[in-house]
């Protein structure tokens, strides 16, 4: 649409909002009908899916918030953990199939490769301490979310969302209990 033509519908819909700003009432409620302009203009977004295949490559860490240590203190992840973090390159391969996603990654020389229904409750090696846990994955627009809830057998839930940046950077958010935090991979 042109600029002149974008102009024109705006007029339009200034008119419509002019005579549709009017409040009607039902028994009990009272309704007012939204400007049509407002509800264009608003600031909402309409976000993509979150693109699995982008997770595919070997990741670095380039930076964490300062209460990551005490994230990982709080769901029992030694401390020499969080510096292993820093240091590694972490190969990483997923898919998504319908609503089955696979990931496979290998930290501190330890594969771990798992299918999970999204949605659904499913179990994680845990590349820090080992053993399994419970975990749901979901994907929430443009996010890419992972839902324990209780990672360290104590009640702790913890969630992580990925959302990437762009092509070559994930922003991850991290709440555990009533922390919050988040790091940041850059792909190498």
């Amino acid at each position: 649409m042109s600029i002149f033509g974008l102009l024109v519908h705006i007029r339009g819909i200034s008119r419509c909002n002019k005579l549709c700003n009017q409040r009607f009432h039902i028994p009990g409620r009272t309704y007012t009908r939204p400007h049509l302009l407002n509800v264009l203009s608003s600031k909402t977004t309409h976000k993509m899916p979150f693109p699995v295949e982008k997770l595919c490559g070997t990741w670095k860490v380039r930076s964490l918030s300062a209460s990551y240590p005490l994230i990982f203190e709080k769901i029992g992840v030694p401390a020499e953990m969080v510096q292993n973090l820093r240091e590694a390159k972490i190969p990483m391969n997923a898919s998504l199939a319908g609503d089955k996603f696979t990931h496979k990654m290998e930290f501190m020389g330890k594969q771990q490769e798992t299918t999970f229904t999204l949605g659904v409750v499913g179990e994680e090696d845990d590349p820090f301490v080992g053993g399994k846990r419970r975990v749901v994955y979901t994907i929430e627009g443009d996010h890419l979310v992972a839902l324990y809830p209780d990672y360290n057998k104590s009640g702790t839930s913890v969630r992580l969302s990925h959302h990437l940046l762009d092509d070559n950077t994930i922003h991850t958010d991290i709440k555990a209990g009533d922390l919050e935090g988040w790091h940041v991979l850059e792909r190498c």
